[in-house]
């Protein structure tokens, strides 16, 4: 039998989706940290996320993706990419992946490579699960301050068009991995340790 919807969290849901559709920014308490969103397609939208922060444009966002198929379906990965997108995901992990060519149309503003999420189950997983276009996701914090594991500083809260409610359940950051090289290469250990990564890759 399927789970019983939760009115509350699915008036949530109705709620952060349109503020996210206009543009606006949408603090999260995702699998990991607390995090801050914006929709990834939107220009306008990712720089007004990097604004708040305060976040320099060099510096690389994560984008997230509702389901390894929406990423695959998007992003076009090669055959060996697409094997460890399913066998990784979802979970604590940002993955590095090669931006196709064919995809640089879709994705302005976006550098050659992009480290994407399909993240665990989460306070905010039936506003995930309905998202009809990607995410670009940041920790809710100023840049160089300390990342929130709990609830972002009050001084944060201001601005942001939506705040979902709830707590992070790993209060700690995702493991980064860089799939762009061969054997893949940790860029920050976090919620999945080395030694499970590697479990993980071997039967991949």
């Amino acid at each position: 039998m399927p789970p019983v919807p939760d009115p509350a969290s699915a008036a949530l849901a109705r709620t952060a989706l349109a503020c996210l559709e206009q543009g606006g920014l949408a603090l999260l308490p995702v699998d990991t940290v607390y995090g801050i969103a914006a929709r990834a397609d939107l220009p306008a939208a990712v720089e007004s996320l990097r604004r708040h922060k305060g976040r320099a444009a060099d510096k690389p966002l994560a984008v997230l993706f509702a389901s390894v198929d929406q990423m695959r379906d998007r992003l076009q990965p090669e055959p060996r990419l697409r094997t460890l997108l399913y066998k990784l995901l979802p979970g604590p992990l940002t993955l590095v992946l090669p931006l196709a060519e064919a995809c640089r149309a879709d994705w302005p503003g976006w550098p050659g490579t992009l480290g994407v999420r399909v993240i665990g189950a989460c306070d905010c997983s039936s506003l995930i699960e309905q998202l009809p276009w990607p995410l670009a996701l940041s920790s809710a914090n100023f840049s160089g301050a300390e990342t929130p594991t709990d609830r972002p500083e009050e001084a944060f809260l201001e601005g942001a068009g939506f705040h979902w409610p709830g707590s992070p359940r790993l209060k700690n950051a995702s493991t980064v991995v860089d799939l762009c090289v061969w054997p893949p290469r940790i860029l920050r250990e976090g919620a999945v340790s080395e030694d499970r990564l590697r479990a993980l890759l071997e039967t991949a």
